[in-house]
């Protein structure tokens, strides 16, 4: 869930914003920030997002390719 004042992300971090997403798509706009929670809290979501993006890897949806263009993209900013 992505709001207007949120700030930019970057493509560095995947696995951190993918688990950011988990956690905010399972537990809802009232819940603490994912920011606030602590590291022991973060750590199954951390494990989801990793499990997912080695399968979207794996399966071919992200290739060297979109890698290169999410690098191109963070760095023309």
């Amino acid at each position: 869930m992505t709001h207007p004042h949120d700030p930019p992300r970057q493509w560095s971090r995947p696995v951190e914003e993918v688990a950011r997403a988990i956690y905010e798509g399972r537990n809802g706009s009232g819940a603490l920030a994912w920011g606030k929670r602590e590291r022991n809290h973060k750590k199954p979501y951390r494990g989801d997002a990793h499990a997912a993006i080695t399968r979207l890897i794996s399966l071919g949806f992200i290739n060297e390719n979109g890698i290169e263009a999410m690098k191109a993209e963070k760095e023309a900013k």
